[in-house]
Protein backbone atom coordinates (compact mmCIF):
# COMPACT_ATOMS: atom_id res chain seq x y z
CA UNK A 1 0.00 0.00 0.00
CA UNK A 2 2.97 2.33 0.51
CA UNK A 3 3.65 2.37 -3.22
CA UNK A 4 0.21 3.80 -3.96
CA UNK A 5 0.64 6.86 -1.74
CA UNK A 6 0.80 10.14 -3.60
CA UNK A 7 2.87 12.05 -1.08
CA UNK A 8 5.67 9.54 -0.50
CA UNK A 9 9.25 10.64 -1.11
CA UNK A 10 10.65 7.39 -2.51
CA UNK A 11 9.09 4.68 -4.64
CA UNK A 12 10.34 1.23 -5.59
CA UNK A 13 7.90 0.71 -8.46
CA UNK A 14 7.07 2.51 -11.66
CA UNK A 15 5.51 5.97 -11.60
CA UNK A 16 2.81 4.60 -13.91
CA UNK A 17 1.09 3.05 -10.88
CA UNK A 18 0.33 6.50 -9.50
CA UNK A 19 -1.10 8.09 -12.63
CA UNK A 20 -4.79 8.73 -11.83
CA UNK A 21 -6.14 6.57 -14.67
CA UNK A 22 -3.97 3.61 -13.62
CA UNK A 23 -4.29 4.26 -9.90
CA UNK A 24 -8.00 3.46 -9.88
CA UNK A 25 -7.43 0.10 -11.56
CA UNK A 26 -4.49 -0.81 -9.32
CA UNK A 27 -6.31 0.18 -6.12
CA UNK A 28 -9.49 -1.72 -7.05
CA UNK A 29 -7.37 -4.74 -7.99
CA UNK A 30 -5.66 -4.67 -4.61
CA UNK A 31 -9.08 -4.40 -2.92
CA UNK A 32 -10.28 -7.47 -4.83
CA UNK A 33 -7.16 -9.48 -3.98
CA UNK A 34 -7.58 -8.52 -0.34
CA UNK A 35 -11.24 -9.53 -0.40
CA UNK A 36 -10.49 -12.96 -1.90
CA UNK A 37 -7.58 -13.61 0.45
CA UNK A 38 -9.71 -12.58 3.41
CA UNK A 39 -12.49 -14.95 2.37
CA UNK A 40 -10.01 -17.81 2.81
CA UNK A 41 -7.88 -16.67 5.75
CA UNK A 42 -10.38 -14.43 7.55
CA UNK A 43 -12.52 -17.33 8.71
CA UNK A 44 -9.71 -18.58 10.96
CA UNK A 45 -8.90 -15.26 12.67
CA UNK A 46 -11.61 -15.28 15.33
CA UNK A 47 -11.34 -18.99 16.29
CA UNK A 48 -7.55 -18.66 16.49
CA UNK A 49 -7.86 -15.61 18.71
CA UNK A 50 -10.31 -17.46 20.95
CA UNK A 51 -8.18 -20.61 21.24
CA UNK A 52 -4.96 -18.74 21.91
CA UNK A 53 -6.61 -16.52 24.52
CA UNK A 54 -8.19 -19.46 26.33
CA UNK A 55 -4.97 -21.50 26.30
CA UNK A 56 -2.91 -18.60 27.62
CA UNK A 57 -5.45 -17.98 30.40
CA UNK A 58 -5.44 -21.69 31.27
CA UNK A 59 -1.64 -21.84 31.30
CA UNK A 60 -1.38 -18.72 33.45
CA UNK A 61 -3.97 -20.07 35.88
CA UNK A 62 -2.25 -23.44 36.16
CA UNK A 63 1.13 -21.80 36.70
CA UNK A 64 -0.18 -19.49 39.40
CA UNK A 65 -2.32 -21.97 41.34
CA UNK A 66 -0.56 -25.34 40.95
CA UNK A 67 3.05 -24.17 40.94
CA UNK A 68 4.05 -26.41 43.86
CA UNK A 69 2.32 -29.54 42.52
CA UNK A 70 3.85 -29.40 39.03
CA UNK A 71 7.22 -30.77 37.99
CA UNK A 72 9.89 -28.40 36.72
CA UNK A 73 9.50 -29.72 33.19
CA UNK A 74 5.74 -29.12 33.16
CA UNK A 75 6.18 -25.64 34.58
CA UNK A 76 8.78 -24.76 31.96
CA UNK A 77 6.69 -26.27 29.17
CA UNK A 78 3.55 -24.33 30.14
CA UNK A 79 5.47 -21.12 30.70
CA UNK A 80 7.28 -21.20 27.35
CA UNK A 81 4.19 -22.32 25.42
CA UNK A 82 2.23 -19.43 26.92
CA UNK A 83 4.97 -16.92 26.10
CA UNK A 84 5.45 -18.32 22.58
CA UNK A 85 1.75 -18.24 21.73
CA UNK A 86 1.38 -14.71 23.09
CA UNK A 87 4.40 -13.52 21.13
CA UNK A 88 3.27 -15.10 17.86
CA UNK A 89 -0.27 -13.80 18.19
CA UNK A 90 0.91 -10.31 19.18
CA UNK A 91 3.18 -10.26 16.12
CA UNK A 92 0.30 -11.27 13.84
CA UNK A 93 -2.00 -8.66 15.40
CA UNK A 94 0.71 -6.03 14.97
CA UNK A 95 1.14 -6.91 11.28
CA UNK A 96 -2.61 -6.65 10.78
CA UNK A 97 -2.70 -3.32 12.62
CA UNK A 98 0.13 -1.89 10.57
CA UNK A 99 -1.57 -3.06 7.37
CA UNK A 100 -4.72 -1.20 8.42
CA UNK A 101 -2.85 1.99 9.34
CA UNK A 102 -0.91 1.94 6.04
CA UNK A 103 -4.18 1.46 4.20
CA UNK A 104 -5.69 4.46 6.04
CA UNK A 105 -2.68 6.58 5.05
CA UNK A 106 -3.00 5.48 1.44
CA UNK A 107 -6.69 6.36 1.29
CA UNK A 108 -5.98 9.72 2.94
CA UNK A 109 -3.22 10.47 0.42
CA UNK A 110 -5.57 10.12 -2.55
CA UNK A 111 -6.36 13.83 -2.28
CA UNK A 112 -2.75 14.60 -3.25
CA UNK A 113 -3.02 12.90 -6.64
CA UNK A 114 -2.94 15.47 -9.40
CA UNK A 115 -5.56 15.42 -12.15
CA UNK A 116 -5.08 17.96 -14.90
CA UNK A 117 -8.37 17.59 -16.75
CA UNK A 118 -11.50 18.87 -15.03
CA UNK A 119 -13.55 15.80 -15.96
CA UNK A 120 -10.92 13.49 -14.48
CA UNK A 121 -10.75 15.62 -11.33
CA UNK A 122 -14.50 15.18 -10.70
CA UNK A 123 -14.31 11.46 -11.35
CA UNK A 124 -11.29 11.09 -9.09
CA UNK A 125 -13.08 12.89 -6.23
CA UNK A 126 -15.95 10.41 -6.53
CA UNK A 127 -13.47 7.55 -6.60
CA UNK A 128 -11.80 8.89 -3.44
CA UNK A 129 -15.14 8.89 -1.60
CA UNK A 130 -15.72 5.24 -2.54
CA UNK A 131 -12.37 4.01 -1.16
CA UNK A 132 -12.40 2.38 2.25
CA UNK A 133 -9.32 1.39 4.28
CA UNK A 134 -8.47 -2.32 4.17
CA UNK A 135 -8.15 -4.45 7.30
CA UNK A 136 -8.08 -8.06 8.41
CA UNK A 137 -11.39 -9.23 9.81
CA UNK A 138 -13.73 -12.17 10.20
CA UNK A 139 -16.75 -11.40 8.01
CA UNK A 140 -16.78 -7.79 9.21
CA UNK A 141 -16.44 -8.79 12.87
CA UNK A 142 -13.25 -8.51 14.91
CA UNK A 143 -11.45 -5.95 12.79
CA UNK A 144 -7.73 -6.01 13.51
CA UNK A 145 -6.40 -2.50 14.05
CA UNK A 146 -3.41 -1.04 15.90
CA UNK A 147 -5.24 -1.20 19.25
CA UNK A 148 -5.88 -4.94 18.92
CA UNK A 149 -2.52 -5.78 20.51
CA UNK A 150 -3.25 -3.65 23.54
CA UNK A 151 -6.74 -5.10 23.88
CA UNK A 152 -5.35 -8.64 23.67
CA UNK A 153 -2.74 -8.00 26.36
CA UNK A 154 -5.28 -6.23 28.57
CA UNK A 155 -7.70 -9.14 28.26
CA UNK A 156 -4.96 -11.65 29.15
CA UNK A 157 -3.84 -9.74 32.25
CA UNK A 158 -7.36 -8.93 33.40
CA UNK A 159 -8.60 -12.44 32.64
CA UNK A 160 -5.73 -14.06 34.52
CA UNK A 161 -6.40 -12.01 37.63
CA UNK A 162 -10.16 -12.63 37.41
CA UNK A 163 -9.68 -16.40 37.02
CA UNK A 164 -7.20 -16.59 39.89
CA UNK A 165 -9.44 -14.56 42.19
CA UNK A 166 -12.56 -16.53 41.26
CA UNK A 167 -11.24 -20.09 41.17
CA UNK A 168 -8.43 -20.06 43.71
CA UNK A 169 -10.79 -20.54 46.66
Amino acid sequence: MDELRANSKTYKTSIALRIPSNFRIVYRSSELMHKYALSIVGIMILPSHELISKFVLFANFMLLTDWKNMSKVDRARLFFMSIALQTIWIALLEVGGRFHSNSCKTVASIKYHKCWMRKNRKYFKKFKKSCKPLFFSTLGFFKIKRRSVLRFLKSIVKGTFNVVITLSN
